[in-house]
């Protein structure tokens, strides 16, 4: 959208230079959206003087285009899934498109992986 990337700034920091740069800020802060822990993502929004948009828990879908490379994509629900089921953007659905080609083979593939690696598949 030729929006310059300056605009956004991805500070990475643990939880304390997390919460030592809420508490004295040395740039200006216009929005925050904390990524982390319940714990984190409450200090964040109990100190922070900037806006914080904070996502709910149980949103987190996976779309699969008509065009999309299956392989990828198998290879992204299955590290969203697996990955670190308790982070806040673990994958919690897929949608697949109605025209995706080969989509009962992509189906049964995808319920293979997912079984294999211990996953309830409620659908």
């Amino acid at each position: 959208n030729n929006i310059s990337k300056d605009w956004v700034e991805y500070l990475q920091f643990d939880r304390k230079q997390t919460q030592e740069f809420l508490a004295n800020p040395d740039q200006r802060v216009d929005l925050v959206v904390p990524r982390g822990g319940e714990r984190l993502i409450k200090f964040v929004k109990e100190n922070s003087s900037a806006q914080v948009i904070v996502r709910g828990r149980g949103n987190n879908f996976v779309y699969i285009h008509e065009n999309a490379d299956t392989d990828i994509a198998l290879e992204v629900i299955l590290n969203g899934k697996t990955g670190k089921i308790s982070a806040c953007n673990a994958v919690d659905k897929v949608l697949i498109d109605a025209n995706l080609p080969n989509k009962e083979a992509f189906l049964k593939q995808l319920e293979q992986t997912l079984s294999e690696n211990n996953v309830e598949i409620i659908a």
